[in-house]
């Protein structure tokens, strides 16, 4: 670096991008068991509104039609869209 300064790592606080997915992984868990709790599922707008008030973030339309997948395949416990896929193509190939 110019000006004499070196980059140290323990320079700087850690990356918050963990932390922002975490908090999304919650978000998308917690989505997940409101529509799985629900008959007929709940809308993405109840979704989202539940989970703002616990301080959650709402969750994305691609992530409401996730729902939807996981649904029609019986996936009772949250996978993310990545997972489900790889398990869907692991599945296609063994039948």
């Amino acid at each position: 670096m110019s000006g004499g300064a070196e980059y140290r790592s323990t320079d700087y606080e850690p990356c918050r991008k963990e932390q922002i997915v975490n908090c999304h992984e919650d978000a998308a868990e917690r989505g997940w068991e409101l529509y799985r709790g629900s008959d007929p599922p709940v809308s993405r707008a109840s979704i989202n509104d539940q989970l703002r008030a616990t301080g959650l973030d709402p969750v994305s339309d691609r992530m409401y039609r996730h729902y939807r997948r996981l649904s029609l395949h019986c996936v009772a416990d949250y996978l993310p869209i990545n997972e489900l896929d790889v398990m869907l193509k692991i599945a296609r190939r063994a039948s």
